[in-house]
């Protein structure tokens, strides 16, 4: 964790999960990075705990990849999910742009971007007062631009945190994933929330009186 510091983070690292809990009941931080696998108590019960005992961002690492567990991160309100291996420029990054986000949890825990909102823990979708029905890969590509909301989402970091094994995909399974979920969230209404931005990946945000682009 060294390479934090010479980014100019201050850090304090904490080698079990009893100690993590400790240092957040007595300080406030803007980020969590939470190894699943920890040495003295279960992993999910630690970060449930750090949860409900921080509002900082949430970075889970784990060399856990089924879509189940990832959904069960984002069910107890982590913001991002990493999975092992993976090179400190890409934790880095994903750390940067959770510090960047603008705050958009409502105080139910659901999240809002114009009038589409999401229910994690309901595994609902509104979009003006309709409910929209999706499937779990669908709902877990919404989540991840909801939770980014704004900010562009590359297409690598679609592969890695909506796949099980990242690298049977490649850039036409995010491409048929964001055209199924556009034709739920965003092909009944007029104004577009799933943007594209070419070469890169997608922002889902609102543009008033703009279309899909």
């Amino acid at each position: 964790m060294r390479q934090f510091q010479d980014e100019g983070f201050v850090i304090d690292i904490a080698h079990s999960g009893e100690i993590g809990i400790a240092y957040c009941k007595a300080n406030a931080y803007d980020l969590l990075v939470v190894e699943i696998q920890m040495p003295d108590m279960n992993g999910w019960h630690a970060l449930k705990q750090l949860r409900s005992l921080s509002k900082a961002c949430v970075l889970v690492v784990t060399t856990e990849t089924r879509l189940s567990e990832k959904l069960r991160a984002f069910d107890l309100g982590v913001d991002d999910f990493l999975s092992k291996p993976f090179h400190f420029p890409e934790l880095l990054a994903r750390a940067h742009a959770l510090l960047r986000r603008p705050p958009m949890e409502n105080l139910d825990g659901s999240l809002q971007v114009g009038d589409l909102q999401l229910e994690p823990e309901r595994f609902r979708v509104t979009r003006n007062g309709r409910r929209l029905h999706l499937p779990a890969k669908e709902f877990a590509l919404l989540h991840l631009l909801m939770r980014h909301a704004g900010k562009v989402v590359s297409r690598r970091h679609i592969i890695s945190a909506l796949w099980d094994n990242d690298a049977c995909y490649d850039d036409a399974a995010v491409s048929v994933a964001v055209c199924r979920l556009r034709s739920r969230i965003d092909a009944p209404f007029a104004n577009k929330l799933i943007h594209t931005r070419r070469g890169v990946g997608y922002v889902l945000e609102e543009r008033s009186g703009l279309h899909e682009g």
